[in-house]
């Protein structure tokens, strides 16, 4: 085990000089060169391994015993193979009473539930994406768009289709369908503090990223999306504020919504189904968000399953929003005029 534990401290050690010596590459340079994108995630990926072996004693590829709660809950193979398992283990039952019921040729149940989710997650997010845009309030109330706060208003409105879209469209729905309650879509805060935890060390991890690609400038070009966020306390705080509805909106939707309804018929796949809308409504963004949404739509959609609610995953979702707007304004210069 101590050969172990050293082992890992190396690897640490060299992982952390390893990123060290890309961003102060990228620091010199006008952005970021291709051997940055091998380099950055490979020497992220060995820190990773030498903090597991450091706090585990183990080998990353060695499973820990159930005892070592920290390092057991996110080991892959019992974060998503063990979690995935139960979760179809209590949707489709034990592969024997499969096989039996199958043997009698009892006809498939309809879950209505299933279609009232599919039908109005469409409807939410094609309403969104016809109505919800600003060049919509720009044909219906043009005034709105014009005067020093035009663009402000214009984030409100989609924010607030958003809000409409993901929530409160769906929330009816859950409130009229028989057998469906709010109660059940994960917006309970029970088991929030006891796997925070879980969401810091994701946070972290995402925030190296974010510090990572902030040195791109089609990054400083992007974020944040409203480009007087840093006139004043109250723009940005007004911006921010809107973000945040969105985001819970979208976690309601997608992690509580498209999940929780649907996994005692679908089980652990009802992530999957949940994981490719939630990809392709970042289309448009950079390339590497979008694909870096397929990861974060298996990750917080397993922890939703796992934990029964949404809220860590809105907050880490917040959180990591408003780390990029400051970023971004750090790296434009922007920062420095808002603060003073």
């Amino acid at each position: 085990m101590r050969t172990v534990r050293a082992a890992g401290m190396a690897a640490f050690a060299a992982g952390a000089f390893a990123v060290a010596a890309v961003l102060v590459s990228v620091r010199s340079t006008s952005g970021i060169l291709a051997w940055h994108y091998a380099a950055y995630p490979s020497a992220m990926v060995l820190m990773l391994m030498g903090l597991w072996s450091l706090v585990t004693g183990l080998a990353p590829w060695r499973p820990p015993a159930a005892r070592t709660r920290l390092a057991h809950d996110l080991h892959p193979k019992f974060f998503f193979v063990e979690a995935w398992r139960d979760l179809n283990r209590q949707a489709f039952g034990d592969p024997e009473g499969e096989k039996a019921r199958k043997a009698k040729r009892r006809a498939p149940v309809v879950d209505h539930k299933v279609i009232v989710v599919f039908v109005i997650a469409a409807l939410g997010l094609t309403l969104q994406e016809y109505f919800g845009d600003r060049t919509t309030l720009a044909a219906i109330w043009p005034a709105a768009l014009t005067g020093p706060y035009g663009e402000l208003h214009g984030f409100a409105y989609w924010s607030l289709w958003r809000f409409l879209g993901y929530a409160v469209i769906p929330g009816v729905a859950v409130a009229l369908t028989p057998g469906m309650k709010l109660s059940e879509c994960g917006i309970s805060l029970k088991g929030f503090l006891r796997h925070l935890w879980i969401y810091a060390f994701l946070f972290f991890i995402v925030l190296a990223l974010v510090v990572f690609v902030s040195f791109k400038t089609d990054f400083q070009d992007y974020y944040p999306f409203y480009e007087q966020a840093h006139r004043s306390w109250f723009d940005f705080l007004a911006w921010e504020g809107f973000y945040a509805l969105q985001f819970v909106s979208l976690e309601f939707f997608f992690r509580g919504f498209m999940l929780h309804p649907l996994k005692r018929s679908l089980g652990a796949y009802s992530i999957l189904a949940m994981m490719v809308p939630y990809c392709m409504i970042h289309y448009g963004k950079p390339f590497l968000e979008a694909n870096a949404a397929i990861v974060a739509g298996l990750v917080l959609g397993t922890l939703s399953l796992r934990t029964g609610s949404i809220w860590c995953g809105a907050l880490i979702h917040i959180t990591v929003a408003v780390s990029m707007d400051v970023a971004a304004l750090a790296q434009s210069g922007h920062l420095k005029s808002l603060l003073g």
